[in-house]
């Protein structure tokens, strides 16, 4: 009897020790990689995003036009945002009844939707339902109003601390609920077409997504259940409010509201205070219009919370981010944005996976910021007109055709661009401003060039060998083969090109164009760069420079036709008419004249660099002539440039001023001065809108625009300080 039981005994023991051993089997090599990797999770902390640094943006002496400061950032949690949201509580209540406005709850659930979710305190939530037994209904309303009244009660609190009216926080609250819930559609979308097996197609933007979803689910309540079951790592976080407040502000937030919290745990703070980064412009208004600003990020992308990130998720943009929105900070995008990192770690701190970020990279122009600055002041009112002119110029470096400056007045503050009441004013939204401030006068506006266009013109008639410099026209009333406009004629009598520069012959550069004749004369300008966008970028940004900056064409022939008429022909020829474009065209083709008849599209951009390659598009003696014209607009009497540049600033053995005046609606002039010991030489255009005469203000101007650039070191200093 015992040996029997002894015998059983032993049998259930070999079945035991067989289960285990396949148990251990099972554990240890079968299912070993899943529960090592159930382990590792379990010694994980939550993965973190590291944020990048967005590059700078500096003038061509290494001062920072651009850059990222820390600062203080108001966040607002998406549990305290969505309180605002109809689509948060018109699902609730669909949630719960088909009729929406009848829709209730239990007073269980009541109870803990207003301690987990609305932060409201259990007194409180005792006398809200003071009396119901837990599955007696409180309507959906009542809680929406009593959540109001409470965010309402923050709301208010922080608007004072921030010296701010509640208004001013619908802008980022309803910003925030719109971003998550764009977020939340492109997920459940996403979902939709993985359980139907199929790959998500491609949508254009937020409405082309939601309105796929609309298709994909008809049924508005399933829809707005599947979008409201979706979560997405935002509504975890706290959202960006507002940027760059003052220390005093965030510490006075942080002390005030320290333990709000929404949940039980006391983990999720409705209203946080976190260093962040904002763009700051140390420059403020100057160069405004090439420099730009930033936006908040469009395209937003939900974040990988656990599985580590792709490389399209760590570059792509998210909520709280901006980008650029013009100019410099558009332009250059994808040079300045760098990348963010990920990184897991262990419970020990210790790094799993890692993927660091990638810091932007730094931008520069070519432009002088010191110098622009001085520029703008000088139309602004600081100079010895004692006036200030709306207007523009550009001030080029001949040897290399760098702009050194560009400006444009009135200007505006980038650090403020954004202000509502400016942003308005600015981009003309409810007050067409007068002023048109957003607008680069200098490249962005067609002005007609006016007489400043001969010397070009000139040079074009010498290259094509119809006429020398010494040909002379008889420029006598006589002569005037045509009636009616152009009317502003001269009776000059016999002159050649130097004297018809020099005193501005309107007779003489009609008959020059006659002679050169439509398709000549209009190829030729198109050749030395008008009737064409001529600042220079290199392959990967010359799509974008089009929104960017905005840069004019011009016009060489009127809009529709291949040719001038003979009466188009005539206006054309003295920069009038259906000629026009940028006082940067204007400066550019000086700079042509002034580098012995060598084109070089200007450019604005040392960093990443990109440099245009030289073209001569006239003979060197042809340039001479047409540089030996352009000196006896300054330096004889007869000269149209000679008195606004008298006294004269530099001796002739040290500085060469050469120039053109224009008059047509506006003062335009442009020159170029050469120092004569070095290779330094400047080109400029200046364009003042005021119907006077060139020599009266765009003259002035740049003559106090040249000394200002010579005490910079651009040229030699002057014999005296204006």
């Amino acid at each position: 009897m015992f040996q029997r039981r002894l015998k059983v005994f032993l049998a259930f023991l070999f079945a035991a020790l067989v289960v285990l051993a396949l148990r251990v089997i099972w554990l240890q090599i079968i299912r070993a990689d899943d529960f090592l990797a159930e382990a590792a999770r379990v010694l994980e902390r939550s993965p973190q995003w590291i944020e990048t640094m967005r590059g700078s943006i500096y003038d061509r002496r290494d001062r920072v036009l651009a850059e990222d400061r820390a600062g203080f950032d108001l966040c607002l949690h998406y549990k305290l945002t969505r309180i605002y949201d109809d689509r948060f509580w018109h699902t609730l209540k669909l949630r719960y009844a088909d009729d929406a406005p009848d829709a209730v709850v239990t007073a269980s659930r009541a109870r803990r939707l207003f301690k987990n979710s609305f932060n409201i305190s259990a007194d409180h939530i005792n006398n809200l339902l003071d009396g119901l037994e837990d599955s007696d209904p409180v309507p959906v309303e009542m809680i929406r109003q009593v959540a109001r009244a409470k965010a309402d009660k923050l709301i208010d609190d922080l608007a004072e601390i921030c010296q701010l009216s509640p208004a001013d926080f619908v802008e980022p609250i309803t910003r925030i609920n719109n971003e998550i819930y764009n977020l939340q559609v492109a997920v459940a979308r996403r979902c939709v077409y993985r359980n139907l097996e199929q790959p998500t197609p491609v949508a254009p933007g937020n409405q082309a997504i939601l309105d796929d979803l609309v298709r994909l689910l008809p049924d508005e309540k399933k829809r707005l259940l599947e979008i409201d079951e979706t979560r997405v790592y935002e509504m975890t976080e706290p959202q960006l409010a507002l940027q760059s407040l003052p220390e005093d502000i965030a510490l006075t937030i942080e002390e005030r509201f320290v333990g709000r919290f929404f949940d039980a745990n006391r983990r999720e703070r409705p209203i946080l205070i976190r260093t962040g980064k904002h763009r700051n412009y140390p420059w403020q208004d100057k160069a405004c219009h090439l420099v730009g600003t930033m936006r908040p990020a469009t395209d937003i992308q939900d974040k990988s919370q656990n599985s580590p990130p792709v490389d399209d998720e760590l570059f792509a943009y998210q909520i709280g981010d901006r980008q650029g929105d013009w100019g410099s900070e558009y332009m250059f995008e994808d040079v300045l944005r760098g990348r963010r990192g990920w990184v897991l770690k262990d419970i020990e701190d210790n790094d799993i996976i890692r993927k660091d970020p990638v810091l932007g990279r730094d931008v520069k122009l070519t432009i002088d910021i010191e110098l622009q600055s001085r520029i703008q002041t000088l139309f602004q009112g600081r100079n010895s007109l004692a006036q200030s002119f709306t207007g523009a110029a550009v001030l080029i470096d001949v040897p290399t055709g760098q702009i050194l400056a560009m400006v444009s007045v009135p200007t505006f503050d980038l650090n403020t661009y954004y202000n509502l009441p400016q942003y308005e004013l600015i981009n003309e939204i409810k007050t067409p401003d007068p002023l048109r401030r957003r607008r680069n006068r200098a490249i962005g506006v067609n002005y007609q060039p006016g007489s400043t266009i001969k010397p070009t013109q000139l040079l074009g008639i010498l290259q094509q060998g119809l006429i020398n410099a010494h040909t002379t026209f008889d420029c006598s009333y006589a002569n005037k083969d045509w009636s009616g406009p152009p009317s502003d004629i001269k009776n000059h009598g016999p002159i050649a090109s130097e004297d018809a520069v020099m005193r501005s012959c309107n007779f003489y550069f009609i008959t020059v164009g006659q002679t050169m004749g439509s398709l000549r004369l209009t190829d030729w300008l198109d050749l030395a760069g008008f009737g064409r966008t001529i600042l220079f970028w290199d392959d990967s940004h010359a799509e974008k420079a089009a929104f960017a900056f905005r840069e004019t064409a011009g016009h060489v022939r009127p809009i529709g036709k291949d040719h001038l008429s003979i009466f188009n022909l005539r206006f054309v020829s003295i920069g009038r008419g259906c000629l026009d474009g940028s006082v940067l065209q204007i400066a550019n083709a000086v700079s042509t004249i002034a580098r012995d008849g060598v084109y070089i599209s200007p450019y604005i951009i040392l960093e990443p660099a990109a440099q245009p390659q030289p073209q001569r598009i006239a003979s060197v003696s042809n340039a001479h002539d047409v540089q030996k014209a352009m000196r006896a607009v300054i330096y004889k009497s007869s000269g149209t440039g000679f008195k606004a540049f008298q006294p004269l600033p530099w001796q002739e053995d040290t500085v060469k001023l050469y120039g053109k005046t224009g008059s047509t609606d506006y003062s335009v002039f442009a020159c170029f001065a050469q120092a004569a010991k070095d290779q330094r030489a400047l080109a400029l255009a200046v364009l003042a809108e005021t119907e006077v005469h060139g020599s009266d203000v765009a003259a002035p101007l740049a003559r106090e625009i040249l000394i200002t650039a010579a005490k910079l070191g651009y040229l030699p200093e002057p014999m005296f300080d204006d």
